[in-house]
């Protein structure tokens, strides 16, 4: 199969084109026998999501050509498979083949005062023209598919000119030192051109939402700005537009989900509570939320408390709660909705953790695998973006790489009757630094990380 990818970080991104799947549709007739299923969080239990997903099992690539992933850090990579050997003879191996670091690692002359490079989040722009990167500096940076730098905000990324002026080869700037770190970047969704909106939050819990025209070299104009001791959320690890773009939903250290007013970023709802009381909400800081592609109703969110949960943005209410013992979430972004809302895949923290894939409607885990392949700890995973949701990708931290997944339905024997459903490691990079978020490409085979 052909693999190319641009995958971004603070030290290299890279980039994954998957072959084109096909397949058929799984009838409600073929749905698999149903694990376990809770509608409120059990301690040590299983709880359980969805009707039956339609999955379409891929095409291999017939031509024998190469696979290739570039990444980056501002960034860029190849990865041939073809050069490089396999760890395990059914799993290709992909090569790093080219980095591009961040900014800073390019000048003449070097500061004293060590610059944070990592990244926290990175995503596409709806159409695929820009990468948006949130670093721990503080730096809000864009990008090109092909990893040149466009535009940088909050930060200076130009070399000190007394230092080129003078000679001077080293230099501490305390200035550098970053005063807020951003851990959440999303585009508002099938906004293009000229009309796309970011909104961006960070570790102080300040929430912003620019307009960026065209591909991101004219400035970004910042339409508003909420900070945390306005709407008391508290600070903030993550954020995400409602599918139809009616709400900024937001959360992190507080219990609530904040939900805010795209066009002037006022608390209009929230989700939970902070009343120990109230059992149908998080108990811990929430690290995670994802709105839904197919519903503009819907969201998951995942928690300290290890639990994923899905809501309904209408009710404020939980309506399916989704835990399995030592299936446990440290950081990151471990949980994603495929694109038809069928099914949902979270990703435990530990070393060599579960991958698991759940139906949203209820039914129990269709499918699962470990990341044994690596012996880091896994931190984030997505869906791809084409309409089948066809490979999940995997990022991890201390052995770090990033690994892809391929899901398959199977039609069960005769005896057995319905389908089955099947994850399987389709490609791994191993990579220098570890993983911490990652984002497929909207209409290209590509994806984008960001390492730490």
């Amino acid at each position: 199969s052909s693999f190319e990818s641009d995958i971004f970080s603070a030290v290299m991104a890279a980039t994954l084109n998957v072959p084109a799947t096909t397949g058929h549709k799984a009838s409600s007739k073929d749905r698999s026998t149903p694990d376990s299923v809770s509608t409120t969080p059990t301690e040590g239990g299983d709880s359980s999501l969805a009707n039956s997903p339609r999955l379409f099992t891929p095409q291999p690539r017939g031509d024998g050509g190469p696979s290739r992933v570039s990444v980056g850090s501002g960034l860029k990579a190849v990865f041939n498979q073809r050069a490089a050997k396999q760890e395990e003879p059914s799993i290709p191996l992909l090569k790093v083949h080219q980095e591009i670091l961040h900014p800073s690692k390019t000048w003449q002359f070097r500061i004293a005062t060590v610059r944070a490079i990592q990244v926290f989040d990175v995503r596409w722009s709806p159409d695929d023209e820009l990468i948006a990167a949130g670093y721990v500096d503080g730096g809000l940076r864009f990008f090109t598919p092909k990893g040149k730098l466009v535009k940088s905000y909050n930060v200076d990324d130009q070399e000190d000119p007394e230092c080129i002026e003078r000679g001077i080869r080293y230099r501490a700037k305390m200035s550098l030192e970053p005063t807020s770190t951003i851990t959440g970047l999303r585009w508002q969704p099938g906004k293009k051109g000229r009309a796309k909106r970011l909104a961006s939050c960070d570790s102080k819990g300040t929430v912003r939402c620019y307009s960026v025209p065209g591909t991101g070299l004219e400035a970004a104009k910042m339409l508003w700005q909420q900070e945390a001791s306005v709407t008391q959320h508290g600070p903030t690890q993550c954020l995400d537009w409602l599918v139809d773009g009616s709400k900024v939903l937001v959360g992190g250290t507080a219990r609530r989900i904040y939900c805010l007013d795209p066009n002037s970023g006022d608390t209009v709802a929230t989700c939970g509570s902070d009343d120990p009381s109230v059992k149908m909400c998080h108990a811990n800081r929430i690290l995670s939320i994802r709105a839904a592609t197919h519903c503009p109703n819907t969201f998951l969110s995942a928690g300290w408390d290890n639990i994923v949960m899905m809501w309904d943005v209408r009710t404020a209410e939980v309506v399916r709660t989704f835990s399995k013992s030592k299936h446990v979430f440290k950081g990151g972004d471990p949980v994603d909705i495929s694109q038809s809302g069928e099914c949902v895949v979270s990703a435990s923290s530990e070393v060599g953790g579960e991958i698991l894939m759940w139906d949203s409607g209820g039914s129990g885990v269709l499918a699962s695998t470990d990341m044994s392949v690596s012996a880091g700890s896994v931190t984030c995973c997505q869906f791809s973006k084409d309409y089948t949701s066809a490979d999940i990708g995997v990022g991890t931290e201390g052995e770090a790489s990033c690994t892809f997944v391929r899901r398959n339905d199977r039609v069960a024997p005769k005896n057995v009757g319905g389908r089955s459903w099947t994850l399987a490691h389709s490609a791994h990079a191993p990579m220098k630094a570890s993983i911490w978020c990652m984002d497929f490409a909207h209409t290209s085979r590509k994806a984008a990380v960001g390492s730490t």
